[in-house]
């Protein structure tokens, strides 16, 4: 590999679905190569020495939280996307798509014919999804940490069992939400997505 490349964080590339800061395109190789031949469990042995080795290579301890595989590109699924030209319709990730029309500005493309997706319809679509997710997160359930029971009493602070209340979903799993769309509004210049994502942002209570 050439001298400077093993540390230059630009050689990743951008993707709508980045989410990790990745510094060393070397060590991201090792984890991503010793992944794939984990999947085989007849060589795990050999997998698992030929991953110490390595990862002595770019000094990097086995155990440490560097050495994890962690996806770098998360996952955002529209399902039923429909090509206006030849009407097939498939499941369109969003954030890994790889029939891609670089623009500007940037659009999905349909597999089989390559015509660009509607990019007014995908953002509307996405749009209403975010509004749907938060109404269902301002009037979520509270459930009880201990016995995972539903609050049934508003004006109760503390579950029957002496267990504290908390959110049926995590304030996390809907800020990643946000990310991946803010993400995608960005790299796919939807405005009208990122100022909705804004506003959520904004206005919402963590």
């Amino acid at each position: 590999m050439p001298s400077g490349v093993l540390g230059d964080r630009n050689v990743f590339p951008d993707l709508p679905g980045s989410h990790l800061e990745l510094k060393c395109p070397s060590l991201e190789f090792i984890k991503a190569v010793c992944k794939v031949l984990s999947l085989d469990p007849t060589i795990a042995g050999q997998v698992h020495k030929l991953k110490r080795d390595l990862l002595k290579l770019v000094s990097v301890g086995e155990f440490s939280e560097a050495a994890i595989f962690k996806d770098p590109c998360l996952s955002f699924v529209l399902p039923e996307v429909i090509c206006s030209k030849c009407s097939s319709c498939r499941d369109l990730d969003l954030c890994r798509d790889p029939y891609l029309d670089q623009g500007p500005p940037p659009c999905w493309l349909c597999a089989h014919c390559q015509t660009p997706y509607d990019r007014s319809t995908i953002e509307g679509r996405l749009i209403s999804k975010l509004q749907e997710r938060n109404l269902g997160f301002a009037l979520q359930d509270l459930v009880c940490t201990k016995c995972n029971g539903v609050k049934s009493s508003n004006m109760a602070d503390y579950c029957s069992c002496a267990g504290s209340f908390a959110t049926l979903e995590h304030s996390s799993d809907y800020q990643q939400l946000l990310d991946i769309l803010e993400n995608i509004a960005k790299h796919f210049k939807l405005t009208l997505l990122g100022e909705l994502v804004s506003w959520t942002r904004k206005n919402t209570k963590e």
